[in-house]
């Protein structure tokens, strides 16, 4: 069994979306008030993984960035911004 952090589902996450489209900053405090620094949603066909600790980012910036890659359909889609 894989482990999933914790997060919104079903309705939530359309309010979560809802929320970032009318102030981004504000709705990203909520989800991590609510879940703390490492939060998981779906959305779609789509898997994702918050991470919000400045210590957890930069473990997975730089000390593991092998293991991810830019090939992927979540990367292609934040490239559009």
């Amino acid at each position: 069994m894989q482990f999933r952090p914790p997060g919104p589902s079903g309705l939530g996450i359309l309010s979560m979306l809802l929320e970032f489209q009318r102030d981004p900053l504000k709705g990203l405090m909520n989800l991590v008030n609510r879940y703390g620094d490492v939060l998981s949603y779906r959305c779609g066909p789509f898997s994702f993984v918050l991470i919000n600790h400045p210590d957890l980012v930069q473990r997975v910036l730089v000390e593991q960035h092998g293991n991810y890659g830019k090939n992927s359909p979540s990367y292609r889609m934040l490239s559009w911004f």
